[in-house]
Formats: structure tokens, sequence, C-alpha cells
């Protein structure tokens, strides 16, 4: 965004050299500034999100692989690896994170598209205008590619080092004291 402005600033500069033009956030900059402040917060909130995210993941597939301990030794115990019952938990994730993408980004898509169509209507407050600016009362959302690989290479990342620690606890596990628990 910010070098595409700065680009188009630049053409029109070599168009009209002796004119005096400026970029909005030349114009604005108190504008600039809070949209700034803004993705800042916006980024500590997804952090805060993605964190709580982590965690729940980590507890789902601790106790998946607590429950399953004693199938993780009998798998032990006929020849499986730890490499095998690591990589078996690790699928296991790789699934639920692929049909967890799918159906997000379907729900995600259909949420996008109404409201880029629609928009959130919020003349009800009055006119909205910031640092003089006028704006238009109907918030729309902007579709872009990054709306979703952003957050879908995210969960990836996420869901991987989620599952790093009970894929090894069930790697680790020992068959003979695995199959006796109950």
């Amino acid at each position: 965004e910010g070098s595409d402005l700065a680009q188009a600033a630049s053409i029109v500069r070599g168009i009209a050299p002796g004119l005096d033009s400026r970029t909005w956030r030349e114009l604005v900059p108190t504008l600039a500034s809070m949209l700034d402040s803004t993705r800042g917060v916006m980024f500590v909130m997804f952090m805060i999100v993605y964190m709580a995210i982590a965690i729940v993941i980590l507890n789902a597939m601790l106790m998946a692989v607590f429950e399953r301990i004693r199938e993780f030794g009998v798998l032990k115990a006929i020849g499986v690896g730890p490499a095998g019952i690591f990589g078996l938990v690790m699928v296991e994730s790789a699934v639920q994170a692929a049909v967890a993408l799918v159906l997000g980004g379907a729900l995600g898509w259909l949420g996008l598209l109404y409201l880029s169509r629609t928009g959130i209507d919020i003349s009800w407050i009055g006119g909205i205008s910031i640092s003089g600016i006028a704006m238009d009362p109907v918030m729309r959302a902007v579709v872009t590619p990054q709306a979703f690989a952003g957050p879908a290479v995210t969960l990836v990342a996420i869901v991987t080092a989620a599952v790093i620690y009970p894929a090894v606890k069930a790697a680790l596990v020992q068959p003979v004291t695995a199959m006796r628990e109950r």
C-alpha cells in the first residue's frame, strides 16, 4: 500500500514537475499516523488471539495423546518407531488444520463478500469526519489475497509449533508403561 502510494506520487510528480503534488499522507499526517497506530493495535490483538489458539490446540492435542497412550504403546510394541508415532500425531494435526482452513476460509469469504457489498451502516451516529475529512457512513471490507494468506500461514505455523510437544510426548512413550495405563 505505502509503496504503491509512493510510486503513484512519483509518477504524478514526473508528469507535472512544476506543480505542488502531495500524497494524502503528506496532506493529512494526523490521519496517516492514526491509521498506522490502528495497524499496530490490530497486530497486537491478532497475536493475543493467535496465542489463545495455540494454547487451545496444545491442550486438545495433549488430551488426544493422553487418551490414546495405550494405542501408542501397542504401536511401539509392534515395531512402530518414535518417528512413526511423531509423524502420526503431526499428520492428524495437519488434517485438522486443513479442515479448519477450508471451513474458516469458506465462512470468512462469505462474511467478507457480504461486508464488501453491503457493509456496516453507521449513519445512525451522525456525520463522520476525521481531521476534517468526511467519511462514508457505510464501512465496507476490502477483499485481498493477503486477507486469506496471512491468517492461513499463521495458523499453519501455530498448529505446527503447538503440536510438536504432544507429538514428542507420544513418540517417547515406553510401550510397557503405556499399555498398563488405564
